[in-house]
């Protein structure tokens, strides 16, 4: 192989392994440890998820909502199929920010997510979603690389974008895809 082959092989290596860096990954013990045991019953763990969505609905609007299942997603934010497309449940706008604990541009853009839920309290709701425990959600929205931003507005269709963002690209896209 000539030196610049090699150099070009690297380099690809290279590239793919950064953007696999913050690929959304489920482990089977991710997949397990949320699993009911065969002695819970169906009435139970729909008790647990509607305290779950009681208690994150007892919080003020002005702090980042952490989406804790399924159930509280198609409560809060929207029902998704495949075949009938999304259906947005809120009233106003808001963001579902898609990240996980583990994924370093996740953990940039997380101060600019709580500032933009104070600052726009009333106006729009900022979600965020585990992909690592939740990954059925992450995957009805074709969730490949994290953070991936849903912008849903009630009259418009959901925009994405994946990627961090700087504070003053955020703050624009904010205005542009919800506010306006």
């Amino acid at each position: 192989m000539s030196s610049l082959k090699i150099k070009a092989f690297w380099g690809l290596l290279s590239i793919g392994l950064i953007l696999g860096a913050c690929r959304p990954s489920v482990s089977n013990s991710d997949a397990t440890a949320s699993e009911p045991s065969e002695e819970t019953t169906q009435t139970e763990i729909e008790v647990a998820e509607n305290q779950s969505i009681e208690a994150e609905s007892s919080k003020v609007i002005e702090t980042v909502q952490v989406i804790n299942s399924t159930a509280e997603f198609t409560k809060k934010v929207c029902e998704f199929d495949e075949e009938k497309g999304v259906k947005f449940k809120g009233k106003l706008p808001a963001i579902v920010d898609f990240y996980a604990d583990w994924c370093g541009p996740c953990r940039s853009i997380a101060p600019f997510m709580e500032e933009f839920a104070k600052k726009y309290s009333g106006q729009i709701i900022i979600y965020k979603v585990n992909v690592d425990r939740h990954t059925d959600l992450a995957q009805a929205f074709g969730v490949e690389g994290i953070p991936t931003l849903l912008f849903f507005h009630p009259t418009k269709q959901p925009q994405s974008v994946v990627g961090a963002m700087s504070h003053d690209e955020l703050e624009e896209t904010i205005q542009k895809l919800l506010l306006n």
